[in-house]
């Protein structure tokens, strides 16, 4: 199929969508207000010395966050570090050019050891470490393996479970992206988003356009996909027909208009994606889909919906959140802000109780 046909075909999708405000046919939810938008107070007990920080998940009652070098395990408050690992190299187990991130990783609890699988992607492999082993003390029993083959080319890789990982790969004109779902070197292409999947840009100097940050939810099994320069979330499994779209604002943002501009690189809309058990969470410039002329580049917006795409939470951050993660347990927002370079935590109770 043309190129220009294609996004042709996917504009109108876009406009016939734009008509109405709330649910369509085409799966296009509109939100325009928040039910629930309210500040959160800094957790001040909380306190982090970690800088240059790209990725924070909170596993268990440890913290575990990603320089581009090495990562880190925390406890829970932040005060202590438990162990530094991984690292760049051309040895067994090590990465070519930075770590992986470890929104991109899976966790899994494993003969009483918590145990993470990382993605090496530039080398086609999975990374075990015990991170059990690592706050006990010892070196983290790291091991690797092949995985597919097909990861040195994928622009997003992320590990949902110890055998399977999800990958966006580009065609060969590197104008658009493909999602799959692959276990070993068997790899099935992700039905639902087959129709997006079909969008081409008019070259791979634009292909961000169609990026997005990346989370996968292990009790739902569905993935959230925000896109990096878009004002719309996707949400989808490996197995579902149909994808299901969040646009926040009353319009979807013209990807044609985009594609004939080039990317303002510093006019990105959304930060990072975390999944949970119970739904998800977005972070974005604040004010990015409101048309506002006030947008502070130190602020974020955090956006938390449930799996089903209904809006659970407002808050907009007085810093920019390009890391974060939800501890649970106690109830903490750990984010990193990324115009300061500090790893800091918000109460979160206001967001957990909308999940009761």
């Amino acid at each position: 199929m043309n190129k220009k046909f294609t996004l042709a075909v996917f504009l109108l999708f876009i406009l016939v969508s734009c008509g109405t405000p709330k649910d369509t046919e085409d799966g296009v939810r509109f939100i325009t207000d928040w039910e629930y938008d309210s500040p959160l107070t800094e957790d001040k007990s909380f306190q982090c010395d970690e800088i240059g920080v790209h990725g924070i998940r909170v596993v268990d009652s440890v913290i575990v966050v990603n320089h581009q070098s090495n990562w880190s395990v925390l406890s829970c408050d932040g005060r202590k570090k438990y162990a530094d690992f991984l690292s760049i190299g051309q040895g067994p187990a090590e990465f070519t050019y930075s770590v992986a991130n470890v929104d991109f990783s899976y966790f899994n609890t494993e003969n009483d050891s918590l145990v993470a699988y990382i993605p090496n992607r530039h080398r086609g492999t999975i990374v075990r470490a015990n991170i059990s082993d690592l706050i006990s003390g010892g070196k983290g029993s790291i091991t690797e393996r092949s995985a597919n083959r097909s990861m040195k080319k994928a622009w997003a890789t992320v590990v949902c479970d110890s055998t399977s990982v999800f990958m966006s790969l580009p065609n060969d004109s590197i104008t658009g992206l493909s999602k799959y779902y692959c276990v070993g070197d068997s790899m099935e292409r992700i039905k639902a988003t087959e129709g997006e999947d079909a969008v081409r840009v008019q070259s791979g100097a634009n292909l961000n356009l169609l990026v997005a940050m990346i989370g996968y939810g292990k009790s739902s099994g569905k993935f959230v996909e925000a896109k990096a320069y878009l004002n719309w979330i996707n949400i989808f499994s490996k197995d579902c027909d149909k994808l299901k779209t969040i646009c926040v604002g009353d319009r979807l943002f013209d990807i044609g208009e985009m594609d004939k501009e080039g990317i303002k690189y510093d006019e990105g809309t959304h930060l990072r994606a975390a999944a949970w058990d119970k739904g998800f969470a977005v972070t974005c410039r604040e004010g990015v889909t409101d048309d506002s002329q006030s947008s502070d580049p130190g602020k974020s917006e955090l956006r938390v919906f449930d799996w089903d795409g209904n809006p659970v939470f407002r808050s907009v951050l007085p810093v920019c959140a390009d890391a974060f993660d939800m501890d649970w347990v106690n109830r903490r927002l750990i984010v990193h802000d990324g115009v300061n370079d500090r790893v800091l935590a918000f109460d979160a109770t206001p967001i957990i109780e909308r999940f009761k």
